[in-house]
């Protein structure tokens, strides 16, 4: 009897046991590890390549998050933290679920506006880009419509958007012109609407955020970035964000 009770507690242990190291052996990942969240961050990204026109790319962007916004949709007011760029700017919340886009408003002109001066993107409703948790070779997918408005406030258009999305560890260390990162994720989106497709890969250093895009024949490499010390936090959410507005959700008016 005695031999009977220590051969069920070994399988009894063995049973216990081997599922928690199955489960540690796949890592999760905290999205916001990746995303820096504090207010008066600040990022600089060099951009090389071509247009779509064929016509060289050759420039510096900045980008910040700087204050907060909100978005009626029909009665329910959603509030998120702003990323402004050098020609825009993308309201953002984060909690549980993820990283979502409120609204998206081009303000001033330049390769990334889609209407003209104080031109604006809504989608149907506020839809999460990024989970908040993964492991290596997860993948994400999200159908969602936008609505594009003038300055004015005027109907120019919609969009039926499709987006696949394949979150990618073990990338190891990464040098750009702003240093050297030992911990960096892959992030591999195809944003498709009709025969329309860009295909967009993010490359992210945890605390710092993006530190290099390729998005179609244009890349985006960080050249320099601030922290500021102390996280956004509210009830409603914890704020992340994706600098310079590099959005795998957003569709590139051309």
């Amino acid at each position: 009897m005695r031999q009977f009770f220590m051969k069920f507690f070994f399988c009894l242990c063995v049973l216990i046991i081997l599922p928690q190291q199955a489960q540690s052996a796949v890592p999760v990942y905290n999205t916001f590890d990746y995303y820096p969240t504090q207010q008066g961050s600040n990022w600089s990204y060099h951009l090389t390549g071509t247009d779509s026109t064929g016509a060289p790319v050759d420039k510096y962007a900045l980008s910040s998050i700087a204050g907060f916004d909100s978005e009626d949709y029909g009665g329910t007011v959603y509030s998120g933290f702003k990323m402004v760029g050098d020609y825009d700017f993308t309201v953002m919340s984060a909690d549980y679920t993820g990283l979502s886009v409120i609204k998206h408003v081009d303000l001033f002109g330049g390769d990334y506006v889609l209407f003209g001066s104080e031109s604006s993107v809504l989608p149907d409703a506020p839809y999460t880009v990024v989970p908040a948790s993964w492991s290596h070779g997860d993948t994400y997918s999200l159908r969602y419509k936008e609505y594009y408005f003038d300055q004015y406030g005027n109907s120019t258009g919609e969009a039926d958007l499709f987006m696949e999305q394949e979150l990618n560890a073990f990338v190891g260390s990464m040098t750009v012109v702003a240093g050297t990162f030992s911990d960096v994720v892959h992030l591999h989106s195809t944003l498709t609407e009709g025969a329309w497709t860009e295909v967009v890969d993010l490359y992210l250093a945890k605390d710092v955020g993006v530190i290099k895009e390729l998005r179609g024949t244009v890349t985006s490499e960080l050249i320099g970035y601030s922290i500021a010390p102390e996280p956004i936090s509210s009830f409603l959410f914890l704020s992340g964000c994706l600098p310079f507005g590099f959005g795998i959700w957003r569709k590139r008016r051309h």
